[in-house]
């Protein structure tokens, strides 16, 4: 998703600021196919949303009220608005909320606790304009979103002759701040469009008690030091083409030393003994990360494989530059 697009949602959304309890279910019929069909909606304020209009959004309102996704997805239409109602009222109606509801579309966008400001998506991008920065950003779970900001001309190393890597930030967070933002350094290989992170450094920015005003200007700093702390990641990427290694001793050690999920060991394995000859460096086993990590559809674990990679670029000097053993 393109960077502009969030910020056309933000154009299009509604800020609702009510207790749980008062969120209204109720079925409408709709003929598809010749069929009158159940869809249940929910009047939140003055807006309205289509509960399973896609998965994205269905599974923000089964979080907003706390009902297991997978089983949610199971039951029917009116026994599911039952069982939301049934919740909201257990919730009491001290507990008021914020609802960010796209007017346009029916759909809920984010949901937080009214302690917590709201902090429209195009407000964060802009710190990352601000910084001379090239901003692309999707949305990921519970209206949650993924900002990324690489600089066009600084803060680049070509570890290989074309193979250009940009570093830069990522931003992680969601408009009505349900989780606190998370700001990470972030390299991206121009030749695959594989982002690389790292953990090492992932502050939170404090929300609760504080302006907007101060969180995007602790936003602003944080995102200055990730910027910093990614070229120290990009210089690690270059230096690890100079490492040869062997590729299958190289995988299997950073296998069992790094927080990897064991269905993906037989993969990894796999393409590092594929490994052609003259591409048997750190950074070409690298890499491997890099590809499995883009093709992974859910965000947070895409994410913490992206962070290990990025912690092999700044860890490459403290292992063995045959097997990848880790250094005492």
């Amino acid at each position: 998703m393109p960077y502009q697009d969030l910020v056309d949602i933000d154009n299009r959304t509604h800020l609702e600021t009510l207790p749980s309890r008062q969120v209204e279910f109720n079925i409408h019929e709709v003929e598809e196919d010749g069929e009158g069909v159940e869809r249940l909606h929910a009047k939140i304020g003055d807006s309205e949303v289509l509960i399973k209009k896609n998965p994205r959004q269905f599974e923000l309102v089964c979080h907003a009220f706390g009902v297991p996704f997978k089983f949610a997805e199971n039951v029917s239409q009116t026994l599911l608005g039952d069982i939301f109602t049934e919740l909201a009222d257990r919730k009491g109606g001290d507990e008021v909320n914020n609802w960010l509801v796209d007017t346009e579309l029916d759909e809920l966008v984010s949901y937080g606790d009214v302690r917590k400001p709201y902090i429209p998506y195009g407000r964060v991008g802009d710190i990352l304009l601000d910084n001379g920065l090239e901003v692309d950003g999707s949305l990921i779970r519970h209206g949650g979103a993924e900002i990324t900001g690489t600089h066009p001309s600084e803060y680049t190393v070509e570890p290989r002759q074309g193979d250009i890597v940009r570093s830069g930030v990522n931003i992680r967070f969601n408009p009505t701040m349900d989780d606190a933002p998370l700001i990470t350094p972030w390299s991206l290989r121009l030749v695959c469009t594989n982002g690389m992170t790292s953990l090492r450094e992932k502050p939170r920015i404090k929300v609760v008690g504080h302006s907007v005003d101060d969180i995007l200007d602790n936003m602003a700093y944080e995102a200055q030091k990730a910027l910093e702390f990614g070229e120290r990641m990009n210089h690690g990427f270059a230096d690890m083409v100079g490492n040869q290694v062997n590729p299958v001793d190289h995988m299997e050690n950073l296998i069992t030393s790094g927080n990897i999920p064991s269905r993906m060991h037989e993969s990894l394995m796999q393409q590092a003994s594929a490994l052609a000859p003259d591409h048997r460096t750190a950074y070409d086993v690298l890499n491997i990360y890099t590809r499995m990590a883009s093709g992974i559809y859910d965000p947070d674990a895409r994410f913490k494989l992206q962070a290990i990679g990025g912690d092999l670029a700044l860890d490459n000097h403290l292992h063995c530059g045959r097997c990848g053993h880790e250094l005492a």
